[in-house]
């Protein structure tokens, strides 16, 4: 099932967050059993794998809300004001830990989830790579 079909095959808007959750617990299954290596670039990918008992390394790449508004801002086509862009992402980080916290009854964004902790702050896309690999 796609990613659309699964969107679309959810019965009710409340229970979507876990229609998806599931939806990415099986394709990490089948991937698996396909003896594939695969890495998931998610914001809660983590938690749930871990919760249905998927071995995983975990590895949260955070970075200063200054330089991730810097990038942000560098990437986005269409521009937009500095002050806007980090109100926009921490808006979104809070919004995300509510929601999380609700579903999950766990603060899942905690460090403690997470196998390696990487600040991308000062450092190179290869000193990540070699942060991860290590």
């Amino acid at each position: 099932m796609s990613i659309e079909e699964c969107v679309r095959s959810c019965p009710d808007p409340e229970l979507f967050d876990y229609v998806i959750d599931n939806w990415i617990v099986e394709k990490v299954k089948d991937l698996i059993s396909e003896n594939k290596n695969i890495v998931c670039d998610s914001r809660i990918d983590h938690f749930i794998l871990k919760k249905n008992n998927i071995k995983i390394t975990a590895v949260l790449l955070k970075a200063d809300i200054d330089v991730l508004t810097s990038r942000y801002k560098q990437d986005r086509k269409e521009g937009g004001e500095y002050q806007e862009i980090k109100d926009l992402i921490e808006n979104r980080q809070r919004s995300d830990e509510k929601r999380y916290a609700i579903l999950y009854e766990k603060d899942i964004f905690s460090e403690k989830h997470f196998d390696k902790i990487i600040d991308t702050s000062k450092i190179s896309p290869e000193d990540i790579v070699r942060g991860i690999n290590s």
